[in-house]
């Protein structure tokens, strides 16, 4: 699972079989169970293809400051889409299948923009801007 240290650097963890996955943030109080000082600030979900009520294709989307990423299930890059809002680092990322294939397509909205992703190849399928 990718982790941003900081702006400009991502540090990657192992996340152990039949555990949960939880963004949070570790400098928060009260103190935090953890013993490292990482701060956890993304927003990760898992873009899955069902085929026959099995998950497939399983992946982690992951937004951080300079884009949103999609990871396989081994821990490889798939895709990246750069962002537009590199400065307050609040991407908006969700996750919904429009086209009812079975494969979710990832919603992004940074400062300039909503885009729908397509959750396989990162490509944009649509883009609204966001009025003042």
């Amino acid at each position: 699972v990718p982790v941003m240290k900081s702006k400009a650097t991502t540090e990657r963890y192992t996340v152990p079989s039949n555990t949960q996955l939880v963004g949070l943030n570790v400098w928060s109080k009260p103190k935090p169970i953890f013993t490292f000082k990482k701060h956890v600030n993304a927003v990760q979900f898992i873009v899955g293809e069902k085929i026959n009520n099995n998950i497939q294709n399983m992946g982690i989307v992951y937004a951080g400051y300079y884009a949103v990423d999609m990871y396989n299930a081994q821990g490889g890059k798939v895709w990246s889409v750069k962002n537009d809002d590199s400065n307050s680092g609040k991407i908006g990322v969700s996750a919904y299948d429009f086209t009812g294939d079975g494969i979710d397509e990832v919603i992004v909205q940074d400062f300039l923009r909503v885009r729908i992703l397509d959750g396989r190849t990162g490509a944009v399928l649509a883009t609204i801007a966001n009025s003042s």
